[in-house]
């Protein structure tokens, strides 16, 4: 009895201090079910151990040799020894329960201890030099940008998002730039989102990543119709193209789907994950159908082009992004990995689909940013995806000829996004608001966005998150409304 009360007076404690990072509501669930879990475990297991004596007993019972001594002593006898036996293994299998039950909730109480120390240590919002927040306008066009109705429209979808942290970039055809904010990098202690913050641009890195093989492609040393079997080790690389991997028809299964991952992936925060073990999760799987043949989005395909431009050039993937987008371009607030001790970053968060609040999982940072790899991992600034995307687009990259190639699209429905109209290589083409875009969305646990660009009139709309579900269409639509009502 007291050592049931000693562990239920743990977990209570634990529930309290998870409480304190993680919600109240979130950690009296995982309370909850902790205490559902113990329950059914050990009344499980007695009841099993509880049959499993009676029917023993019964046997035994129906096997003894039969004798003239009293049959109603020798029943009395046998109920009576019956009982005690049952008593003392009923204890025993109640003993066993109790500590299995003890020691998962140690395991728990270290694992949620663990957790809110490394929310504490991987905290970087206090980082910020400079805590301007609001709007920033340069460029010879700044007095023509609608300044005030664009970080509007940002405020009202943060306030009614419970000031989720917003930051977003529009960059206008003669290079002016307008930069705003909204809500808060930390929710913990309402640290404003400023300029200065960086987050997690999630699937917008496989926009980095298409342009880093496309300017192998240009430069010769890789073509689209290559198979890839000369740089991945898997039973059908033979039958699958650098193109297919670049426009997700490649039928490769997608390693984020894999359930056994995903406890990893979540369950070891500190885990650094290398482009390997990656791969490895898809190892052995079936394609999921003739390469060529249909689109599936599958991150797989561009952890796979992480690996080959990693095997083609001699260098690993985090150097070849700074080289083009650092080095080349001049976007310094762009990295995977490789960021120094000061880089603030905003707090990501994730909002539970049964209503119970939103997750701090800032915790989890190293497993979801090399989880992530080449498929989703960079840190950035919505002015960086901003420059980025107009970079690509207006030549500053790529020739004429291979961004046709990037921008030949396949039909590609897609649930998650309903507004695309197909997928190009590493690109997405949305239709916002009855306006043709081309550029790609991102979401990672804790972060999401879009960076979309338009041809004519010329513009480049970037919109970063720190959290996972932010209606990614609508923020943007709402932006370009006001480019085009008010600026051109």
């Amino acid at each position: 009895m007291f050592g049931g009360l000693s562990v239920a007076l743990l977990a209570s404690l634990v529930a309290i201090v998870v409480s304190l990072t993680v919600g109240f509501l979130f950690a009296a669930l995982i309370l909850v079910l902790a205490v559902i879990l113990g329950a059914i475990l050990a009344v499980g297991t007695a009841l099993l151990g509880r049959s499993a004596l009676l029917v023993m007993g019964y046997i035994n019972a129906r096997s003894s040799p039969s004798s003239d001594v009293d049959d109603s002593r020798v029943e009395d006898d046998a109920k009576n020894t019956g009982d005690g036996v049952c008593d003392r293994s009923r204890r025993r299998v109640l003993k066993l329960a109790g500590g299995t039950g003890t020691a998962g909730a140690l395991g728990v109480a270290g694992w949620g201890g663990r957790t809110a120390y490394l929310y504490g240590k991987l905290d970087r919002t206090h980082l910020v030099t400079s805590t301007a927040t609001g709007s920033r306008v340069s460029g010879p066009g700044a007095e023509s940008v609608p300044a005030a109705s664009l970080l509007t429209e940002l405020r009202q979808y943060s306030d009614q998002r419970s000031d989720v942290g917003l930051q977003a970039s529009v960059i206008f055809d003669d290079g002016t730039s307008w930069l705003g904010t909204a809500g808060y990098a930390s929710h913990r202690d309402d640290t404003p989102l400023s300029f200065g913050t960086h987050l997690y641009v999630g699937s917008i890195t496989k926009f980095f990543t298409a342009t880093l093989g496309l300017a192998e492609v240009q430069r010769g040393p890789l073509t689209l119709a290559d198979p890839i079997d000369e740089w991945i080790d898997l039973g059908y690389a033979e039958d699958v193209t650098v193109r297919m991997l670049l426009n997700h028809t490649s039928g490769i299964p997608n390693y984020t789907e894999d359930l056994w991952w995903g406890l990893q992936y979540f369950g070891r925060p500190t885990k650094r994950w290398n482009p390997e073990e990656l791969v490895d999760v898809v190892r052995g799987q079936s394609l999921k159908f003739e390469p060529g043949s249909e689109h599936e989005y599958s991150n797989t395909n561009y952890v796979l082009l992480g690996v080959i431009l990693e095997r083609l050039t001699g260098e690993r993937y985090q150097t070849l992004l700074r080289s083009l987008v650092r080095t080349d371009l001049g976007y310094e607030h762009t990295y995977y990995l490789g960021y120094t001790d000061d880089v603030p970053i905003a707090n990501g968060y994730d909002e539970s689909i049964f209503g119970l609040g939103r997750r701090n999982l800032t915790a989890y940072r190293q497993s979801l940013e090399t989880g992530g790899y080449a498929a989703g991992g960079i840190l950035s600034t919505a002015p960086d995806v901003a420059g980025f995307v107009r970079s690509v687009f207006t030549g500053r990259v790529l020739d004429d000829e291979t961004l046709t190639e990037m921008r030949t699209f396949v039909d590609a429905p897609d649930e998650d996004v309903p507004d695309q109209q197909g997928y190009g290589l590493g690109v997405r083409n949305l239709r916002i608001d009855g306006q043709s875009l081309v550029g790609h969305t991102g979401t990672i646990p804790g972060y999401s966005g879009i960076a979309m660009h338009h041809d004519e009139p010329e513009y480049t709309i970037a919109v970063l998150s720190n959290v996972s579900t932010i209606d990614q269409s609508r923020i943007c639509g709402a932006l370009q409304r006001v480019v085009l009502d008010e600026y051109y």
